[in-house]
Formats: C-alpha cells, sequence, structure tokens
C-alpha cells in the first residue's frame, strides 16, 4: 500500500512537471506572433461574450495575435494604408462575483472598454444571464485590426448584448456548456452570408478535462473555432481558426476585396492574479474540488473494470451453460 501511494505521488509530481514545461513551451511559441493582433480571444469562449463573469477581484491580462493563413489573389482592393501588424492587449476585472470591467489596447489611436453585469447566476434549472456593453470607444470603425480597421455599413463600438450560458453536465452527464446571445454593433453582419443572424451568435465548449476544452461559436458574423487550456499555473493558452466560412466563401470564390476575407489562425495568452480578497479560502475550495474530480475519475475508472469483469462473468457462463 504505501508502495503504491508513492508511485501514485511520484506520477503526480512528474505529471505537473511535465504540464509546467508544456505551458512555458507555449507561451515561447505564441512571442513571435504578438506582432499581429486578432479576433477578441478572452473568456471561456474565442469571440463572443458569456453568460459568466470573473470572480471577485480576480484580475486577467493577456494578448491575443493573430497570423492569415492565405494571402490575397493579385488584384487585391486593400488600400495601401491599412496594415496587418498590430497587437491587442487587455485587461479584465472582476467585481462582487457579478460584475466584469475591462480594457483592451488594438494600436496606439484605437482603444476600447468593456462592461458586463450577472443579473442571473446560474443554478441547476437556469442558465446565468448577463448583459453589458462591448467595444466602449469613439472609434466608430473599431475591431481586432485598430486602426485600419475594414469599414463597415454601421458603427463597431459601443455594442450592446445579452448573454446566456448554461452548463450541461449536471442536467445530463456530458461535459458541455452551451451560450447564446443577441448583440449590436460588431455581432451584426452586413455581408450576404451573415446579416441573416441579425446579432445573433452563440457556441458551445466540449470539456475534454476540467482544464481543456474544444469550443465552436458562431459570433453573429463569422464562425471560429478552436481549443482553450487553463494551466495549472494560472496561465490561459488559447488556439483557434477565425471565419473558417471564408475557407470556401472568401478570396477568390466569394468575390471579396482584400486578405481580411480570409480564414486566420489565432493564437491568445493570458495569465490570472488573485482572488485579491478572500484567497486563501478560494484556494482551500478549488484544492477541495480538485481531489473530488480525482476521486471522481477514479471512481469512473473501478465502474468501468466492474463492468468489463461482470461482461467476462457473462460470456463464461453463457459458454457453461451452451
Amino acid at each position: 500500500m504505501i508502495i503504491r501511494l508513492n508511485l501514485y505521488r511520484d506520477i503526480r509530481i512528474y505529471e505537473e512537471k511535465i504540464m509546467r514545461y508544456i505551458s512555458q513551451i507555449m507561451v515561447l511559441l505564441s512571442l513571435p506572433c504578438i506582432s499581429f493582433s486578432g479576433m477578441l480571444i478572452q473568456g471561456s469562449q474565442l469571440d463572443i461574450p458569456v453568460g459568466y463573469t470573473l470572480e471577485n477581484t480576480v484580475i486577467e491580462v493577456g494578448i491575443s495575435s493573430y497570423l492569415i493563413v492565405s494571402q490575397p489573389e493579385s488584384g487585391s482592393m486593400r488600400p495601401p494604408e491599412k496594415n496587418l501588424r498590430e497587437m491587442d492587449a487587455f485587461l479584465m476585472v472582476g467585481l462582487l462575483d457579478r460584475i466584469e470591467v475591462g480594457f483592451r489596447y488594438y494600436d496606439s489611436k484605437t482603444f476600447g472598454g468593456f462592461v458586463k453585469a450577472q443579473i442571473w447566476k446560474e443554478s441547476a434549472a437556469w442558465p446565468a444571464i448577463s448583459v453589458g456593453l462591448s467595444d466602449l470607444s469613439p472609434n466608430k470603425m473599431i475591431n481586432s485590426y485598430g486602426e485600419s480597421a475594414t469599414d463597415y455599413y454601421h458603427s463597431q463600438n459601443n455594442s450592446f448584448f445579452v448573454a446566456v450560458s448554461k452548463d450541461l453536465e449536471p442536467v445530463i452527464r456530458v461535459p458541455l456548456t452551451w451560450h447564446i446571445g443577441v448583440g449590436s454593433g460588431r455581432f451584426q453582419g452586413v455581408w450576404r452570408h451573415s446579416i441573416h443572424w441579425q446579432g445573433i451568435f452563440g457556441g458551445i465548449a466540449w470539456r475534454i478535462k476540467p482544464s481543456l476544452r474544444v469550443v465552436a461559436e458562431l459570433d453573429g458574423r463569422d464562425f471560429n473555432a478552436g481549443i482553450i487550456w487553463d494551466t495549472p499555473y494560472k496561465f490561459r493558452l488559447s488556439a483557434g481558426v477565425s471565419e473558417i466560412e471564408q475557407l470556401w466563401w472568401g478570396g477568390g470564390t466569394g468575390g471579396y476585396w482584400d486578405e481580411y476575407d480570409q480564414p486566420k489562425f489565432n493564437v491568445s495568452v493570458s495569465y490570472f492574479i488573485g482572488p485579491l480578497i478572500g484567497g486563501e479560502e478560494r484556494a482551500r475550495l478549488q484544492r477541495l474540488k480538485n481531489r473530488i474530480e480525482r476521486a471522481q475519475e477514479r471512481l469512473k475508472q473501478a465502474k468501468d473494470r466492474r463492468e468489463s469483469v461482470e461482461r467476462a462473468i457473462r460470456e463464461i457462463e453463457d459458454e457453461l451453460i451452451d
């Protein structure tokens, strides 16, 4: 028994070391992309707001970037002053477990604020509901391209939204969370393929592990998908592809104008600080939660082994009867 406990402890130590090295490597790999900007990767999805908010006095600070995966064809109508080398940085703060405020830097002339209030907390029967304003800025054409933003027929700043989120695992025992909402401004598309959504956005997140999830979403204009990993060291690493629909509607096939209408590979790195108040109690509860999750995983493995043994016994009984 003692040998088993020591072996289990050693395995956990090596696992933590490996995860630490992987997180450091992913951070380093993302650094060459910092000179680019990208979709608004922040929070538990990629580009859409959700019904949840940061915990009280938790601060998230990070950067996001993109890399265009294809080049414009010759004769592109892109204005020559547009610049694809811009960096996005963001800061988010949670207050009172219901309010989230933030600031996003696009370039030296373009910035935006963000505020969200949770009006209904999630329960077993009801989803979390939040309302907010995105891209609070005097820049009407604000988006992830900064000062060189693509022109739209309506302003992108001061966009109002309502977001609803629900974790389905307590209901149907599937580690899936859905999000749906409606918004104005940047959530509304004007091109022929996105105008039909009228500001409706939504997404799903499937948790492969408690710290790793695969996400897919429609942000009101484009289809995005990717992965988000919450490392054990307060780093959140996100990677995905935005504007996936441009694979068949953009560039030379859809008659769009420039390289902005191309699928883009996106990456984000953020770091969590806090909670600054009540951190010790929250840390204790988090450790207890982690122990419960590990116990549940071991219980599931034991059930699987038991079912396997029971099937083998039934097969032997059937052979003896025959």
